[in-house]
């Protein structure tokens, strides 16, 4: 007799961005790693050394025998593994995309869950309906590490723009008047809308939003073309992530036993790619800009760009924990917020 299964019915929210994927759910749960996915092999160490590998996942579809399951490493694991995979292509491939979505499900506790996923506003019109549908047809069977093996599939699948599931999560203190712009800052793409205060809501402003193909991997590349001009060596792109985080904290990469010091290249890198989000999106608002009240700040390239940005259009604000805005903004939209209100408190940006 076969064992019915019991689903824990939840609500989550994942952001599968270039960089990192971050979810949440409704019970309080979050994760967040790399996205990025290898091969998952078994090795023979595996377990040898401590703890070994944590994101090791396993997945099959849901009509198929356990010896089908494909294995794979995810997120720091991966980062490990020479054939690592991640992508900046501007539709992110199934068989990546999903994993990581899949994986976060697995972290949050979710089964049979309510989804809510974004996309970048560019793409949004001409993929969410596939995207949508895609995962509504998604039912696999899941393990993570040695965790049991669970079903995972979504009753239910809202697809939402990064931006605009920023705007909800940002709740910015509605100004007296004049406009008020989010910029959603991520690895590949900027997300940019304006709004207008009008009855104790913000209103988007039409032709004033959409995406621009700016944002913290053009500071990565800058520091890849460095590390080989001073080592001679290629950075392997799984590296990226790696070196601007050493070098956000000043710290230098080893080459062969040498350190490689690579802080002058991001200072120059994030001056000169902030500059070009804020020449970007005041070209997109046109004379507007010159009324803003405040712009905030969400996304994890806030964290990097915020203080040049606050110098380039003045009063910008960073919402207290930008790398979840939008899968914190999902949520709330899936749980019906109806309108972007305020005001939760922000944290300003540091002035240089």
């Amino acid at each position: 007799m076969n064992t019915p299964i019991v689903y824990s019915r939840k609500t989550i929210a994942v952001d599968v961005g270039y960089s990192h994927v971050k979810a949440m759910s409704d019970g309080g749960a979050k994760a967040s790693f790399p996205s990025v996915v290898a091969p998952g092999d078994e090795s023979p160490l595996n377990g040898l050394f401590g703890r070994g590998v944590e994101h090791r996942v396993s997945v099959r579809p849901f009509f198929s025998q356990k010896e089908s399951a494909r294995r794979h490493l995810v997120g720091e694991a991966a980062l490990r593994v020479l054939s690592a995979t991640a992508t900046l292509s501007r539709e992110k491939p199934p068989e990546i995309h999903d994993v990581l979505l899949l994986t976060a499900a697995y972290l949050l506790g979710a089964d049979c869950a309510e989804l809510a996923a974004g996309l970048p506003l560019a793409y949004y019109a001409s993929q969410r309906d596939a995207l949508r549908r895609r995962l509504e047809e998604l039912s696999a069977w899941v393990s993570v590490g040695d965790g049991p093996e669970r079903h995972i599939t979504f009753s239910r699948v809202v697809v939402i723009p990064q931006g605009v599931g920023a705007a909800f999560a940002a709740n910015v203190n509605l100004p007296a008047n004049g406009y008020v712009g989010l910029l959603d800052i991520g690895c590949y793409t900027t997300d940019y809308l304006l709004f207008e205060p009008r009855s104790g809501s913000l209103v988007p402003l039409p032709g004033a939003h959409g995406s621009f193909e700016l944002g913290t991997h053009l500071v990565q590349r800058a520091l890849a073309e460095a590390y080989q001009a001073r080592t001679g060596a290629p950075l392997p792109p799984r590296r990226y992530g790696e070196v601007l985080f050493a070098a956000a904290n000043g710290k230098s990469v080893l080459y062969r036993g040498r350190p490689v010091e690579l802080v002058d290249v991001l200072e120059e890198a994030r001056e000169r790619v902030a500059r070009q989000i804020a020449r970007t999106v005041a070209a997109e608002w046109g004379d507007r800009v010159d009324n803003l009240a405040v712009v905030t700040l969400t996304g994890g390239g806030a964290l990097i760009f915020g203080d040049v940005l606050k110098q380039e259009l003045g009063a910008v604000e960073t919402v207290s924990d930008p790398v979840y805005a939008n899968a914190a903004g999902f949520l709330r939209m899936l749980q019906g917020a109806g309108t972007v209100k305020g005001a939760v408190r922000t944290t300003k940006t540091q002035e240089t």
